[in-house]
């Protein structure tokens, strides 16, 4: 007997940019969703906060390098962010450690196949542009949202795929 994690793994997920033209594939269903209101997701998203939904890294296919731009707005660690060469909007990105890659994240509005789990917190909450009237817990400040959030995605990570 498989199980839903097993079923969803061996299956691949359409994704692509808001233009179409930076598609991607993921092979299982992403574990978390989050609010970041950090300055850099503010700035590429050009909105008050970005809407990711997060997966494991080996379970991102990336856009082809000839369709996006990969960078990194800051020292590690930090996400490699691409962005679609056409259109400019943000396609997929990785947190890094060095050589180990830790989380992959993908804006919620590039899921195209595949439902986005609900959203479980507001990070960098300190950076807000407006307050927000929801239930979520609100992680305020660089480190407070970095440890919070990385112990919750190793939970939710293991949670949705033990091995």
């Amino acid at each position: 007997m498989t199980s839903t994690t097993d079923h969803d793994r061996a299956r691949r997920h359409a994704c692509a940019c808001p233009c179409g033209e930076a598609r991607f594939e993921i092979r299982a269903r992403p574990f978390a969703r989050l609010y970041c209101h950090c300055l850099i997701c503010q700035r590429i998203y050009g909105a008050p906060f970005a809407d990711v939904s997060v997966l494991w890294p080996r379970d991102l296919m990336p856009a082809s390098p000839e369709r996006v731009k990969t960078a990194r707005y800051r020292k590690p660690p930090a996400l490699d962010r691409s962005t679609c060469l056409a259109c400019g909007r943000p396609v997929h990105g990785v947190l890094a450690f060095g050589p180990l890659r830790a989380f992959a994240f993908v804006p919620t509005a590039n899921l195209v196949s595949v439902d986005a789990p609900a959203p479980v917190a507001h990070i960098f909450y300190h950076r807000r542009v407006a307050d927000i009237d929801d239930s979520l817990p609100k992680y305020s400040g660089y480190w407070r949202s970095e440890i919070a959030t990385t112990m919750m995605l190793i939970r939710r990570g293991i949670a949705a795929n033990p091995r």
